[in-house]
């Protein structure tokens, strides 16, 4: 049931349907937690979820609170060098960032980035680098770091071209 459920708050939160969809994702969390850990993957997908629509629609804080949460969660099973969670790292960094808090997003951004390189290598091109140098390069720029910012911009954008073309 619970999976219908996600289901049928993702079609909601798609027809822009949010509290009606933060309402089925809240009720399919529930179902979970009633039968399931909390570090069980579809536990784990639920919170993600809830997470991710919060963060679309300004409740940043709450959404900092899971993507703590998961990210607690990925280091109890030992999980820090994968790009999920990166990728968690990054969703933390911008909803701390949309709360104005452009050092610790960035910190956590580089951080994102480093578990990247290690994943996909230190000198090549490659997509999730250049999401992640983008990033960097967004929260320099909210600092009016520019000069720095620039930098950044412009190895995303190489790497991008060497990957895509102009």
């Amino acid at each position: 049931i619970a999976m219908l459920v996600n289901n049928l708050a993702d079609k909601l939160d798609r027809l822009g349907r949010v509290r009606e969809a933060e309402e089925s994702i809240r009720y399919a969390l529930t179902i979970r937690k009633k039968h399931l850990p909390d570090n069980h993957p579809d536990v784990v997908l639920a919170h993600y979820n809830l997470a991710s629509l919060l963060a679309n629609v300004g409740k940043y804080h709450e959404a900092e609170t899971l993507y703590r949460k998961l990210i607690s969660i990925k280091i109890e099973q030992g999980e820090t060098k994968d790009l999920s969670f990166a990728h968690l790292l990054n969703n933390l960094a911008d909803v701390i960032e949309l709360q104005g808090n452009h050092a610790m997003a960035e910190n956590l951004h580089k951080e994102a980035l480093e578990i990247k390189k290690i994943i996909f290598g230190y000198n090549v091109n490659h997509i999730e680098l250049a999401i992640s140098l983008n990033n960097i390069g967004n929260v320099l720029v909210s600092q009016n770091r520019l000069d720095e910012a620039e930098v950044l911009h412009r190895q995303s954008c190489n790497m991008r071209e060497n990957l895509f073309g102009s």
